[in-house]
């Protein structure tokens, strides 16, 4: 929800409606999409358009963007976050830099920090773990754990330093294990997804040719087990 961003203006629908939009779409294909609802905090029926969205619709997490111009700890939000709580699922907040003026202080790490310490009921997504920033957030992440870092977009980093990425998803491990997991987010980029799953899937020969060592169990966590936890499909988790 960039609406209040001043980016681009409204979309065309509403939160609300974008939201029934999706859950349309994701009703059609039972068993392949499970639907996330997201509203800007600052709209007056945010904490309804949550609501409606995982008792309704059945939402598995709520998305947040405070790049948008608000700050992810800011204390009038919080209702928003107990309502999320109440509901069972976690919040989805994207961290680290964002497109033309929305800014990534919103969701700095020390912003993340104080939300992770004054609600530690809830379970927050670090979207992208931080992109660059991934160091700052995973060290935050290993003290505060109801932080988990997910590497969404992270598919160039993949592709063209290997090394690197798997280095990045070694260290995160160690700081914050069984809450670090494999994510897409392919929105923008050309080309097809295929590369980046695979080197996800080909986690533990891929890396051991770096001197990287992952287990079995450690593969398993990235790839499917602690998403299917934390989004409630935890019995699918090795399907």
């Amino acid at each position: 929800d960039w609406g209040l961003a001043g980016l681009r203006g409204e979309a065309d629908y509403p939160p609300a409606k974008l939201n029934e939009i999706y859950h349309e779409i994701v009703a059609k294909h039972p068993g392949r999409l499970l639907l996330g609802c997201g509203v800007d905090p600052r709209r007056p029926d945010a904490i309804e358009i949550v609501r409606r969205g995982v008792q309704e619709h059945g939402a598995k997490l709520v998305k947040a963007y405070p790049p948008a111009g608000w700050y992810a700890n800011d204390k009038a939000f919080y209702p928003f976050y107990h309502a999320i709580i109440e509901l069972g699922v976690p919040v989805l907040i994207h961290t680290g830099p964002s497109l033309g003026h929305l800014l990534s202080k919103y969701s700095a790490p020390q912003v993340m920090e104080e939300l992770a310490a004054d609600l530690p009921e809830l379970r927050i997504i670090c979207a992208h773990a931080g992109f660059g920033l991934w160091r700052d957030y995973a060290a935050i992440a290993q003290f505060k754990r109801n932080l988990y870092l997910e590497t969404g977009a992270w598919s160039r980093e993949a592709s063209a330093h290997p090394q690197s990425f798997y280095a990045a998803v070694r260290e995160m491990m160690d700081r914050a294990p069984g809450r670090v997991f494999f994510a897409s987010d392919h929105w923008g980029f050309r080309g097809t997804l295929a590369p980046f799953v695979q080197a996800a899937v080909d986690m533990k020969p891929r890396a051991a040719a770096y001197g990287i060592e992952f287990t079995d169990e450690e593969i398993a966590s990235f790839t499917s087990d602690v998403a299917a936890g934390l989004i409630g499909l935890t019995d699918q988790a090795s399907s």
